[in-house]
């Protein structure tokens, strides 16, 4: 490729991932679409085309400050848009193992808003950028090769909006960010490439979920009552949200979904383990309609491992890497993911205009930033899963060893506060489990169990 030959990327998905991730194009590329199928509404409206939309959004820590890095000044504008700060130690009542974890003084704050609020934030900064230009209600139908069916040249798409006009864009790089609904390995098959390997833990979750005004009396800002394995099944999590409103959703594991009609969804909160949060509900005024949702279970296609793949295309976000949304952790991982696709773009051009190899050496590179949420998340749903593929029939030695260690971890945080601040400080991403085997850490985790 000359460098003195203009460059377009394209993006396929205009969510948090596809957004995060055609900001980073946009350093390296001289212009960028965004192909999105659905329309921005621009307001507070849940965008349809977001299967999980309606259920509570969680940023982790680490991921609000790596979309600060990627729009320097984007906490101030979302915290004047009306995300609400949490602070883990005084804020977060967390219920597990028969216990309310302690309240502690903590430097651990993060924020949390509306999914569509988080989204129009960055969305405002993408559409300021002169080198990105979203097309919406534009679906990619296939993907275009050259003539060796070696090389991604661009996709065609056709619109969305009743004309059913088609079209084909040409790009030097294309990622498709499109989430759960991609159609990448649909696409790869046409193209004469083979599937990848899964890995599928699926603990059949379920959720019910309904915004509210904030209730009366209600002095912190988030609540969750956790399943607990092997025998209660049941739980619910409260969030904050701009507005002085509430997000909650109710959660079911093994298939003990939580009813999506008024009185159903009221017994199966008054029936918690716990009962703060149907006290705290039981007068508040709902909202919204009441929200299911049951496609929860964490999926990772494993495209890093195919020997064959086409030059410049690659997948990211939950295209790759599906939590079951409860640990909150998809689009932090996908902001991650973004920095990591700047990181080896500044590499590979530094020597080379030209990108053959690059989509290769990115899918792995990619995987080293996914595999530490990879196994917070499965290591919790294993003990509920009834499907499990791509892991041995039987934990290994090793693998016996994580999941018990982690359930020790749990029980101590319920008394330890020490030991509490350190989990939170691993599921927020800004500490990796290795925090937990400090001498002094280890110790009361050891203490507790």
């Amino acid at each position: 490729m000359n460098s003195s030959t203009p460059r377009q990327a394209i993006v396929i998905g205009g969510s948090v991932a596809g957004l995060a991730t055609a900001e980073v194009l946009s350093r390296h590329f001289d212009r960028v679409t965004i192909l999105e199928r659905d329309h921005y509404s621009g307001n507070d409206e849940f965008r349809k085309g977001i299967p999980q939309n309606n259920q509570p959004h969680a940023l982790m820590k680490r991921g609000s400050m790596a979309l600060e890095t990627l729009f320097p000044g984007f906490t101030k504008e979302w915290i004047d848009a009306g995300a609400v700060s949490t602070d883990f130690g005084r804020d977060v009542d967390w219920f597990s193992f028969g216990k309310w974890r302690p309240h502690y003084e903590t430097s651990l704050v993060s924020y949390g808003s509306s999914r569509p609020l988080l989204e129009n934030v960055i969305l405002r900064r993408i559409q300021a950028n002169k080198k990105i230009c979203i097309q919406q209600s534009s679906e990619v139908t296939k993907l275009i090769c050259n003539a060796t069916g070696d090389t991604v040249t661009g996709v065609r798409t056709r619109s969305r909006d009743g004309k059913q006009i088609e079209e084909i864009h040409e790009a030097a790089l294309i990622i498709d960010t499109s989430g759960r609904s991609s159609h990448t390995q649909d696409w790869l098959q046409q193209l004469g490439y083979p599937c990848p390997d899964r890995s599928v833990v699926n603990a059949n979750p379920g959720y019910a979920s309904r915004i509210y005004e904030r209730p009366a009396g209600f002095t912190g800002t988030m609540i969750y009552i956790q399943p607990t394995p092997p025998d209660q099944k049941r739980g619910a999590i409260l969030l904050p949200l701009e507005g002085n409103r509430v997000h909650v959703a109710l959660i079911g594991m093994c298939k003990d979904y939580p009813p999506t009609d008024e009185v159903g969804f009221t017994d199966f909160l008054k029936g918690l383990s716990e009962t703060r949060m149907y006290d705290l509900l039981k007068d508040a005024k709902p909202l919204s309609p009441i929200s299911g949702y049951r496609q929860a279970q964490n999926i990772r296609y494993h495209y890093e491992r195919l020997t064959r793949w086409p030059e410049n295309f690659v997948v990211s976000g939950d295209a790759v890497l599906a939590f079951n949304p409860v640990y909150g952790q998809g689009m932090t991982v996908a902001v991650l993911s973004a920095l990591k696709l700047d990181e080896c773009l500044q590499a590979h051009l530094a020597h080379d205009t030209n990108l053959t190899g690059f989509a290769k050496n990115f899918l792995k590179e990619q995987g080293t930033v996914q595999a530490f949420s990879w196994q917070l998340a499965t290591g919790e749903d294993m003990r509920w899963a009834s499907e499990i593929e791509g892991f041995p029939a039987k934990p290994g030695m090793m693998e016996a060893f994580r999941l018990g260690f982690l359930r020790k971890v749990m029980i101590a945080s319920t008394t330890d506060a020490v030991v509490a601040e350190a989990l939170y400080r691993v599921m927020n991403m800004v500490a990796t489990p290795s925090v937990f085997f400090r001498p002094t850490i280890m110790a009361r985790i050891v203490r507790a169990s």
